[in-house]
């Protein structure tokens, strides 16, 4: 496959699933002839779907599921994101055709499991964002 601008936002080159910080969530999939790529950005939330290069769906989501329903040629599809695990960044992605599913990947932006030192800096971040909430709210109490 040759290098193919997608939307005006990023070249489609990879035939392959992955993720990282800069560019977000990429998931590529082949149905026959046509190759169908999803882009999800990390930091905003917006999901564009393409079909051989032509955006077919966009919108931008913050939740925990979302799903894109498409047509492309006379058939009908979703995609659907799953988040599985917001600490580690795992979203795992279908793409289904008429009822089949044709495709499922899942890609995470930390793959290291059991990362204690990130699970205590969390937790000492969110202790010391509490007492100093209390401290603040505690003062404006007290005059």
């Amino acid at each position: 496959m040759t290098a193919k601008t997608v939307g005006n936002d990023f070249t489609m080159s990879q035939q392959h699933s992955y993720v990282n910080y800069k560019e977000g969530y990429y998931y590529y999939f082949r149905d026959g002839d046509d190759e169908i790529v999803a882009r999800c950005s990390a930091w905003t939330g917006m999901e564009t779907v393409y079909v051989n290069g032509e955006q077919v769906s966009k919108f931008r989501s913050l939740g925990f599921n979302s799903k894109h329903r498409f047509d492309y040629e006379g058939n009908s599809y979703q995609m659907i994101f799953i988040v599985n695990g917001a600490m580690r960044g795992s979203v795992e992605c279908l793409l289904i055709k008429g009822d089949q599913l044709i495709g499922n990947e899942c890609v995470a932006l930390n793959t290291r499991k059991g990362n204690k030192w990130l699970a205590i800096g969390m937790a000492a971040l969110g202790f010391a964002c509490g007492m100093a909430g209390a401290f603040i709210g505690l003062s404006y109490a007290l005059g």
